[in-house]
């Protein structure tokens, strides 16, 4: 019975050296990704905390004025959603708002600037060797 002892290459040296950094750089990429993902849900998570607090302790002051305020808070989101939207902001930035009329003359005008497409060639046939 004999040893024998192998020596790798220097190409595997290489190879599992590559493969080692590839896999590191994803498990780092994957770590930084987690983390930032944790920081801005504990921002996001500590202000609210601090809101509410705020709010509390303005509630527990001025009780009155707070139902007041939610209250008013409530209606304005409510006729916010509620409401029909505005073509304003679309305005703004230059867009042009088509009618029904408008809209169904374009239609029919790129309708008819439309080619017919060439019928497709059927697929080919595979064949399937069967199981022995």
């Amino acid at each position: 019975m004999s040893i024998t002892i192998t020596i790798p290459t220097t190409d595997q040296i290489g190879a599992a050296m590559r493969q080692a950094a590839y896999r590191a750089a994803v498990a780092l990429a994957f770590a930084i990704a987690l983390a930032h993902l944790t920081y801005q849900a504990g921002l996001k998570v500590g202000r609210f905390v601090h809101w509410l607090n705020d709010w509390l302790a303005d509630a527990s002051h001025h009780p009155g004025e707070s139902a007041g305020k939610v209250a008013m808070r409530l209606v304005a989101w409510s006729d916010r959603i509620l409401s029909a939207p505005s073509a304003e902001p679309l305005l703004a930035q230059g867009a042009i708002l088509l009618t029904v009329q408008d809209l169904a003359r374009e239609i029919a005008e790129y309708e008819e600037k439309q080619q017919p497409v060439a019928p497709r060639k059927p697929a080919r046939a595979r064949k399937v060797k069967a199981a022995a």
